[in-house]
């Protein structure tokens, strides 16, 4: 049983691409995508040693409560809501945070979704010095420390997804191409 979360992705996203192709070019919304994608994950998530995650779409909660935010360039406050999540909720057991953008999205979008990843994928402790101090004394931003950030840009047109890979802040890895 493989603990890797990229491989754990790998798996589930192969099998999304191959059962719904038909649906990602019908021309359906992100957040629909990014549901069924999840559907997909869950099926191979005990496979590899996942069994006890949660995967949510859309989510935007801390300690299961809270709304996440983020330190803003002006110290004001940015809501996140990551289009999917693999985490447990209401611990610090961050996994994968997941965007998704369609290739014809304005830049500034996909810069916006960039920048989420890099800071959802940053170790605890240098988020909150960064990133979080706005959440207080003792608060522990569960919105940080995902082991794996992954942004998915859709070319219905090219039939292929665009994938970076983001781990401890920053890119990693280049640009994959999967074509369907």
């Amino acid at each position: 049983m493989s603990h890797d979360p990229l491989a754990f992705f790998n798996a589930g996203f192969a099998s999304f691409v191959e059962g719904e192709t038909e649906h990602i070019l019908s021309g359906v919304a992100e957040r629909n995508l990014c549901a069924r994608l999840m559907h997909h994950l869950e099926s191979v998530k005990q496979r590899f040693g996942f069994g006890r995650y949660d995967l949510d779409p859309d989510y935007n909660r801390m300690n299961g409560q809270d709304v996440k935010y983020m330190l803003g360039e002006d110290d004001g406050r940015i809501r996140i809501e990551c289009d999917l999540v693999v985490h447990r909720r209401a611990e610090a057991d961050n996994l994968i945070a997941l965007e998704m953008k369609k290739s014809r999205a304005p830049k500034a979008d996909k810069d916006d979704d960039r920048t989420r990843l890099r800071i959802l994928t940053l170790p605890r402790d240098r988020a909150r010095e960064a990133v979080f101090p706005a959440q207080g004394e003792g608060r522990l931003p569960f919105v940080s420390g995902y082991a794996l950030g992954l942004f998915l840009v859709l070319n219905a047109d090219y039939r292929l997804f665009r994938i970076e890979e983001y781990r401890g802040g920053r890119p990693v890895g280049g640009v994959r191409t999967v074509r369907f």
